[in-house]
């Protein structure tokens, strides 16, 4: 038997809401810079995209991007992809 890691054990309760999800990111986060959310994504069972598409869960919108100048934030609205921000994001971790 192989050894079970921290996301096979736990992964339902802390993260669950990430596992088999696609993130898109928009703008710079404050709490991590955007390799290391990436990082927490993937170690979560979910996936990351640098665009964003139809198959797209989340598109976590931080930074300057709030205001609405983002194209990645143009297409979530246009292919009815959710919005979160880095607060909710976070809390899904």
């Amino acid at each position: 038997m192989g050894q079970l890691s921290f996301e096979d054990v736990f992964g339902d309760v802390f993260g669950g809401g990430v596992k088999g999800r696609r993130f898109c990111f928009t703008g710079g986060l404050a709490s991590m810079n955007r390799q290391s959310a990436s990082n927490k994504v993937r170690a979560l069972g979910g996936t990351v995209s640098n665009h964003v598409c139809k198959t797209t869960d989340y598109l976590v919108v931080a930074g300057g991007s709030l205001t609405g100048g983002s194209a990645k934030l143009k297409d979530a609205e246009r292919l009815g992809v959710r919005t979160i921000t880095e607060k909710e994001f976070l809390a899904m971790m």
